[in-house]
C-alpha cells in the first residue's frame, strides 16, 4: 500500500468493493437460478414432447391393430390387445403425473405443450373407457353439451376437414 492512500480512502474502497461484490453475487445467483430454471423448462418441454410422441405411437399401434382386425378378425389375440391397453394405461398414468408437476411450473416457465398433453390425456381416457361406461346417458349428455359449447367457441373443425387430413 502506498503512503498516499489514507485510512478513509482504504475504507471507502473496501466498502465500494463489498457493494460491488454483493451486486456481483446477486447477479451470479440470479443467473444461476435463471439457468437452472431454463434447464428445467427445457426438461419439461422435452418430457411433454416425449409424451405426445408416445401418445401418437400408442394410437398408431392401436389403430393398426384395429385395422387388422377389421380385415382379419381371426388375427385377434387377447394378449396383444391387453399389451396395447397396458401401454395406454401406463402412458396415461405417467402423463397425469407430468401434468400435475407441469401445472405447478406452467406460470413460471410458460409451458406451451401442456394444453396439448391435457387433450391427449382426455382422449386416452375416452379410448380406455369401457363401452358400457362410455355410453352412459349422463356422460353422453355432458359430452354433447361440451361439444356444443366447443362449437360455439369455435374450437371445433368441420368433419369434412378431419376426413380429408393426410394420414
Amino acid at each position: 500500500m502506498s503512503a498516499s492512500v489514507t485510512q478513509p480512502d482504504y475504507v471507502k474502497r473496501i466498502r465500494r468493493c463489498e457493494r460491488e461484490l454483493s451486486v456481483y453475487r446477486t447477479d451470479i445467483e440470479d443467473w444461476t437460478a435463471a439457468h437452472i430454471a431454463l434447464e428445467k423448462c427445457w426438461a419439461w418441454e422435452d418430457l411433454l414432447s416425449k409424451a405426445s410422441y408416445l401418445y401418437d405411437h400408442i394410437l398408431e399401434i392401436d389403430s393398426d391393430f384395429q385395422d387388422l382386425l377389421v380385415e382379419h378378425a381371426e388375427h385377434y389375440h387377447a394378449e396383444l390387445d391387453d399389451k396395447i391397453r397396458l401401454l395406454a394405461y401406463d402412458w396415461l398414468s405417467l402423463s397425469k403425473m407430468l401434468i400435475a408437476d407441469a401445472e405447478l411450473s406452467q406460470d413460471e416457465y410458460g409451458i406451451e405443450a401442456l394444453n396439448l398433453l391435457k387433450e391427449e390425456v382426455q382422449n386416452m381416457e375416452l379410448m380406455l373407457t369401457p363401452d358400457d361406461q362410455f355410453f352412459d346417458g349422463e356422460k353422453i349428455e355432458h359430452m354433447e353439451l361440451q361439444a356444443i359449447e366447443d362449437h360455439r367457441r369455435g374450437t371445433t373443425q368441420p368433419l369434412e376437414s378431419l376426413l380429408n387430413e393426410p394420414a
